[in-house]
């Protein structure tokens, strides 16, 4: 569906699920089709937005996304929308917020379990940094496993000290 110049303000836009993709989506019609906020709704049926992401709060405290997401700074696009989005306390872009956090708080943790299962893979020391990481489970799909081993195998090596990962303020 275009969207003609003149009928922007009286367009009614409709996303389904809460999820990150509807999340972005309506911020990218508000910020660059110049469609009015509250012309935009997400259907939601579980009582909380953000899908995996886990929102919590309100509009007028702001939202907090709960849980250990980790960023990199390759992450372009996710950076050029949080660019234009204000921080909770309005003094900075979330970008800007991510990225001031991420220099001043440096992580070299040595926290992580010894090696002392046995030689299935499921006990193996990779298994259980790639577990406290990205919080899977034996029982996940094996497609969303390749999906993150593809997406985070080149940070492997930084994961016994969180070295490359990146985070937002509200994770620590």
């Amino acid at each position: 569906m275009a969207i003609q110049d003149g009928e922007r303000g009286n367009a009614k836009i409709w996303l389904v699920g809460g999820g990150v993709a509807s999340l972005a989506a309506a911020a990218f019609l508000i910020r660059d089709v110049g469609i009015p906020g509250h012309h935009v709704s997400i259907l939601e049926e579980l009582d909380k937005i953000g899908g995996s992401l886990e929102g919590s709060d309100s509009a007028a405290e702001g939202y907090v996304v709960r849980g250990g997401r980790m960023l990199e700074g390759k992450y372009l696009c996710t950076y050029e929308l949080f660019d234009s989005i204000p921080t909770r306390d309005g003094k900075q872009s979330v970008t800007a917020e991510i990225f001031a956090w991420h220099a001043a708080m440096k992580t070299d943790s040595k926290s992580r379990l010894s090696d002392h299962f046995d030689s299935t893979f499921f006990k193996r020391d990779f298994w259980f940094m790639w577990c406290t990481t990205f919080a899977f489970q034996p029982w996940h799909g094996a497609v969303e496993f390749k999906r993150y081993l593809v997406r985070f195998a080149h940070m492997a090596d930084g994961f016994s000290c969180l070295r490359g990962i990146m985070r937002t303020v509200y994770n620590q």
